[in-house]
């Protein structure tokens, strides 16, 4: 009994002992379990803040705002410091801050007018990011500014007088030139055809120099060319298509035509290269820029949207019926019935009685009046462009058989044409400038009417063509297309019908009325007119000479050209210089150079070659 005891006692104590063992084991268990939930939740939380601050580093960037974006990028890196977007980011943010700084040192040099150099600083930033937004925007001023600055012609400016004064008889053009381009510093080059004895006379005073050089070449038919903004090339005007500068452009019109357009450039301009897409209703054209410069004028006055109306119709045909028969209906015939098909026979015939006899029609009585009221009411609207057709079709189509018999197979073929019937209006538009409206309208009104025995039906019509003028918003009305049929039979018993008074028991009349009228309201409202071009487009200069612009007088100025009389007479110097020894005419006397006074506010030059007459 003791040692049987002696063993549960040990067996106990051996459970408990590894009881005790399991729980410690399981106990670490859940140790390193809650560790590493708590290790994932950090992670977790570190990536959500991770996250957070790329999302904040590209919305920065977004707004442009480097430096949070920069912020951002470091505290990811705090958190992962080996983290490769944040390390790019960072990259990407030093590249475009260097971007940032190259666009603005060629937008100072943009400034400053020195485009070639912009444009060099900025293709690195192109070649490295070509969606640069700031960067092409900039390249996009630069090439605008650039192609401006490569068709527009440059203008003279002096560098010294812009008045000159000059007095010159059968001088040598040259020389005159030569004078010119002393007193305003304005350098001359010359086309190799311009002839060198060439003389000119002109007494010009207190002139701009642009006018005084424009009255010589007028003379002898000679363009120029501003080579920069202080120098001139002078050459024959049959020499012009070597020297202008020709501008190659084309024009997508929205609203004329591009053939139409063409004419009217070819017949106000001598433009004589010029293509027309019908495809894309665009004119493609080469001309000099003043040319140019007309001809968008032109077709800024021409390229405007056709006016549009909308017309309120208001169609009403008024149908009225009156029908009376009032009377004794008598019988017209009397008929024997027979028991055979349309045959009576003998027997039948002597025994007649009041069963085998009819009477047609039965007596009655008429009592019958009856009137008739119709109103057919059409409200269409319609909008239209100016001068275009609308057509308006209110009614049925009736169809008219039509049989054609081929003689080859004698086969005949049946088909049906339809023809319309009813109301048919074609209304055209034409808009005014003050905002009047002119419409011009046909109108027809027909009906279809089969009568008995007949195989193709009667179409009565009724038709107007006329004019309407009225204002915007007046009602036009068309009225008086009146139908009227008055018909009156008459049925009456033979003689008694013929009795005075006593004859109308003995007829039974029919008398039938009928009236269709129609009446057309319009009332236009104009939605879109032309609107009168700007004077600058409505007038402008339209050439002379080969000059751009036009030759402005100075009014204080006095003009002798070609021995004629100066507008302004000219002051008699007091001391006139000595006149030369007079020499033979086959051997003049070398010029002698002198020059006038020069007149406040302008430094004038002149040169007398020879004495005056």
């Amino acid at each position: 009994m003791r040692h049987k005891a002696l063993m549960i006692i040990l067996a106990s104590m051996t459970a408990v002992l590894s009881g005790g063992c399991v729980k410690d084991s399981f106990f670490g268990k859940g140790d390193q379990a809650q560790a590493s939930q708590n290790k994932l939740k950090e992670v977790n939380e570190r990536y959500s803040q991770v996250n957070e601050l790329f999302a904040k580093a590209d919305t920065s960037m977004r707004m442009g705002d480097v430096d949070e974006a920069r912020n951002a990028y470091s505290e990811v890196l705090k958190l992962d410091s080996s983290n490769a977007r944040a390390q790019m980011g960072l990259r990407q943010l030093d590249t475009v801050s260097r971007h940032n700084d190259v666009i603005e040192q060629a937008r100072l040099l943009y400034d400053t007018g020195k485009l070639d150099a912009a444009k060099l600083k900025l293709r690195p930033v192109l070649i490295e990011n070509p969606a640069q937004a700031d960067a092409r925007a900039l390249m996009q001023e630069i090439e605008a500014k650039a192609f401006k600055d490569l068709i527009t012609p440059l203008k003279l400016k002096p560098p010294r007088s812009s008045n000159v004064t000059l007095e010159f008889r059968d001088a040598g053009l040259r020389n005159i030139f030569e004078v010119i381009s002393r007193t305003s510093g304005i350098n001359f080059v010359f086309d190799p055809l311009v002839r060198p004895d060439l003389k000119a006379s002109i007494f010009v005073k207190d002139a701009t120099v642009e006018d005084a050089i424009d009255f010589l070449l007028l003379m002898h038919q000679m363009g120029k060319k501003v080579l920069t903004e202080n120098s001139l090339l002078i050459y024959p005007m049959n020499r012009a298509a070597q020297y202008e500068d020709m501008v190659l452009r084309s024009f997508y019109l929205n609203h004329a035509d591009a053939k139409q357009t063409m004419a009217l450039i070819k017949q106000m301009l001598p433009v004589k290269d010029i293509f027309v897409d019908d495809k894309l209703n665009m004119l493609t054209l080469k001309a000099n820029y003043s040319q140019l410069k007309d001809i968008e004028r032109l077709i800024a006055d021409e390229d405007m949207p056709d006016p549009e109306v909308i017309l309120d119709l208001e169609v009403l045909e008024v149908n009225s019926s009156r029908l009376t028969d009032i009377g004794l209906t008598f019988p017209n015939s009397i008929s024997v019935l027979g028991a055979g098909k349309g045959t009576v026979t003998w027997q039948e015939l002597t025994n007649l009685n009041g069963n085998n006899i009819l009477v047609s029609p039965t007596p009655a009585i008429n009592l019958l009046r009856q009137d008739g009221d119709t109103r057919i009411l059409a409200n269409p609207r319609i909008r239209t462009k100016n001068r275009e057709k609308a057509k308006i079709h209110i009614g049925d189509k009736i169809p008219i058989q039509t049989t054609t018999v081929s003689s080859a197979s004698n086969f005949a073929s049946t088909s049906a044409n339809y023809l319309d019937t009813g109301l048919k209006l074609d209304i055209e538009p034409r808009v005014m400038l003050n905002n009047e409206v002119s419409i011009k309208l046909n109108l027809e009104v027909s009906n279809a009417t089969l009568p008995a025995g007949a195989t193709f039906p009667t179409i009565s019509t009724r038709t107007t063509a006329t004019v309407l003028m009225g204002a915007d918003g007046d009602t036009q009305m068309l009225a008086g297309l009146i139908g009227e049929t008055d018909t009156k039979s008459v049925k009456k018993v033979p003689g008694l019908a013929d009795i005075p008074l006593l004859g109308r028991l003995f007829s039974d009349p029919n008398i039938s009325k009928s009236k269709t009228e129609i009446v057309l309201l319009i009332t236009p409202h104009v939605v879109r007119n032309i609107l009168r071009p700007e004077a600058q487009n409505a007038e402008f200069y339209g050439g002379m000479g080969g000059r751009s612009a036009p030759i402005n007088f100075n009014p204080m100025s006095a003009l002798q050209q070609f021995g004629g009389t100066p507008a302004v007479p000219l002051p008699t110097p007091a001391a006139p210089p000595a006149a030369a020894p007079a020499t033979p005419a086959a051997a003049p006397a070398a010029p002698a150079s002198t020059f006038s006074a020069p007149v406040e506010g302008s430094l004038s030059g002149g040169q007398r070659l020879g004495s005056p007459p």
